[in-house]
């Protein structure tokens, strides 16, 4: 099948700029909450419009706004800094009131060629990010001029083919959104008891009621009250750590065997299972030791820190199972031993007191680090019997987050492969084909 082209500026799609006058927001109007979202790239960061969190101005200095209020089915496409991020103003985001910023401009379709919702999937094709790569400009900043926008050539097959990709893609984007709500609703649980049983100490008695609350024997320690038989002690009394191979360091002899390496960078925002950014990835030349090596299931820690707000730097992450040899860099710290079981272990490295501990000891400006003995004095509260029931009574909950992680995976690999031979013609869609959201699971 041969799909038609044509210029975006010879469509009937509408390119909105956002507001650039003397009533553009200054930071001190901004606020946490109000009438009017007023978007930065970070609501469209994963190409779909986050109205959850941001920067709100109120309903007034929204109406001396000249331009840039979204209207439903409005697409929003990011032209400086992150260029090609894209966000779909659907009737299910619950904000009434969104305008842009400066680096952003309000596709609106007012051509019947296109569906709104396949223009939407194809702007954050493979083709469409591409060919915003081709026309970005600036030295110091990336930027995509509206001018140059224009001259992109859209593909449209006919309506009834722009449904059928429609389908298939939403169908496995909701599958992906489930999973996600299904995981976050674990993740959740999961710290709520963690916090209930080790930081409440409101964990089972002998008779299964609440332990404090019904009485339980408490004494003083150095962190406060804790139960009778816990103890208090150094992280490194219980594990031990080793930070990664320098780069530089790992080059040593082109003849052995190549390794990909999980460098800090690959690991998405250090949060339950570790993800892969293979755009990040870096390769090894040479002799290493079994140490080394990455295994699923292994707990890596945040060695260093580029956020400057330091919510990266000592976090944890859980490896996911691995289908190649990999090693690890040194902008990452690997558990190596420990007696503590592995999910008490994560989520210790997460409580308010270390964060606290790892925050208020960390070094450096540009590159924010935290030195491996750091990590080993922070002062823990535990008992091996409870942390030995509270690890059996947590896997199963951390083992489905494991699975659904690696559903949606697959999921996206399945959308990124279609999703371009779908767009090309590539793959024929019969009339009378069903797409059903249980032919999508994994």
């Amino acid at each position: 099948m041969e799909f038609n082209s044509i210029k975006i500026k010879d469509t009937n799609i509408e390119l909105i700029d956002g507001d650039r006058g003397k009533n553009y927001p200054k930071n001190h109007e901004m606020m946490d909450s109000g009438h009017t979202l007023f978007l930065n790239n970070k609501n469209i960061a994963k190409n779909f419009l986050d109205d959850s969190f941001g920067n709100f101005i109120t309903e007034d200095k929204s109406d001396s706004l000249r331009k840039g209020k979204l209207c439903r089915n409005d697409i929003v496409l990011s032209t400086r800094g992150s260029v090609g991020n894209i966000g779909f103003y659907h009737s299910k985001i619950q904000m009434n009131h969104i305008r842009i910023n400066s680096g952003m401009i309000i596709l609106r379709n007012n051509d019947k060629k296109f569906l709104d919702e396949y223009l939407y999937i194809f702007l954050r094709s493979p083709y469409m990010q591409n060919k915003f790569k081709e026309f970005i400009s600036g030295s110091v900043q990336n930027h995509l001029p509206i001018r140059d926008l224009q001259q992109i050539e859209i593909m449209y097959p006919p309506i009834y083919y722009q449904s059928y990709i429609i389908k298939i893609i939403m169908n496995i984007e909701e599958k992906i959104k489930i999973n996600n709500e299904i995981i976050a609703n674990l993740e959740e649980l999961s710290q709520t008891l963690f916090k209930r049983w080790f930081v409440d100490f409101e964990f089972p008695n002998e008779d299964g009621n609440p332990y404090k609350s019904s009485g339980g024997e408490m004494i003083d320690s150095e962190l406060g009250e804790i139960p009778r038989g816990w103890e208090v002690n150094e992280l490194g009394t219980y594990v031990d750590i080793i930070k990664g191979l320098s780069y530089k360091g790992a080059f040593l002899d082109k003849e052995h065997e190549r390794s990909d390496s999980f460098p800090l960078l690959s690991i998405s925002n250090f949060n339950f299972i570790a993800g892969f950014k293979g755009n990040k990835t870096k390769y090894y030349f040479g002799d290493y030791k079994e140490r080394h090596l990455v295994n699923s299931g292994d707990i890596l820690i945040a060695a260093t820190d580029l956020t400057q707000d330091r919510k990266i730097l000592g976090a944890p992450a859980i490896v996911p199972n691995l289908n190649k040899t990999m090693i690890f860099s040194l902008d990452v710290f690997k558990i190596t031993e420990t007696t503590i079981p592995k999910y008490v272990l994560y989520f210790l490295l997460q409580s308010a007191k270390y964060r606290e501990f790892v925050e208020g000891s960390a070094t450096g400006t540009t590159v924010i680090r935290i030195a491996k003995n750091i990590i080993l004095k922070v002062p823990i509260v535990i008992d091996k019997d409870i942390s030995l029931n509270f690890d059996n009574l947590i896997k199963p909950y951390m083992e489905k987050i494991e699975h659904l992680s690696q559903e949606n995976k697959k999921l996206t690999e399945l959308r990124d492969t279609l999703l371009p031979k779908l767009m090309s013609g590539e793959i024929e869609i019969p009339d009378d084909i069903e797409v059903n959201e249980d032919e999508l699971s994994i």
